[in-house]
């Protein structure tokens, strides 16, 4: 494990890390995402919808959002950790779209940083990624809810299963 930091450290010496979403030199503990851009991910919190996880405009208690309140659906529960806003959408596309793998050491920190001690699953007791579709997986060579799912079922302690759901329609 020494000598992997050692060369981690030479490596960047001679070729400082490039942070993937502004393009500035990374000095983080994340190599492909600096300290400002990880700073820009903005935690959801708990002022959202208690079925879908939509945030609200103004800090309150969390409730049904109108939708909900008028078709509760299933009543299962969805939650993000951040809210969806161009960091995010950057760093999930060059995740799915740019195959940037390197990504994940940051995805993982998000993660980490987002639970920071809050029990969001108390009850769950199993993670279960979405597949992606043949072609996706295909296309891609992996499915990046898997790779996602990892450090949340790490974190929470619970198993990860990935064959536990199916994907149906035209291009399954």
């Amino acid at each position: 494990m020494l000598l992997k930091e050692v060369g981690r450290g030479l490596l960047d010496a001679l070729y400082p890390p490039i942070c993937l979403l502004c393009g500035e030199f990374s000095r983080g503990s994340c190599p492909h995402c600096c300290p400002s851009c990880m700073a820009a991910f903005e935690p959801l919190g708990d002022s959202c919808c208690a079925i879908c996880g939509k945030p609200f405009a103004c800090p309150q208690e969390p409730h049904l959002c109108l939708s909900c309140a008028v078709d509760p659906g299933s009543g299962e529960t969805s939650r993000s950790l951040y809210v969806y806003n161009n960091q995010a959408a950057r760093i999930l596309s060059l995740l799915k779209y740019g195959r940037q793998l390197c990504i994940l050491e940051a995805l993982k920190d998000l993660i980490f940083r987002a639970f920071d001690g809050r029990q969001l699953f108390p009850e769950a007791d199993l993670v279960v990624p979405v597949p992606a579709s043949r072609w996706a997986m295909w296309k891609r060579g992996f499915n990046q809810a898997t790779v996602m799912a990892g450090p949340v079922a790490e974190f929470l302690d619970i198993p990860m299963e990935k064959g536990a759901l199916s994907r149906k329609g035209a291009r399954s």
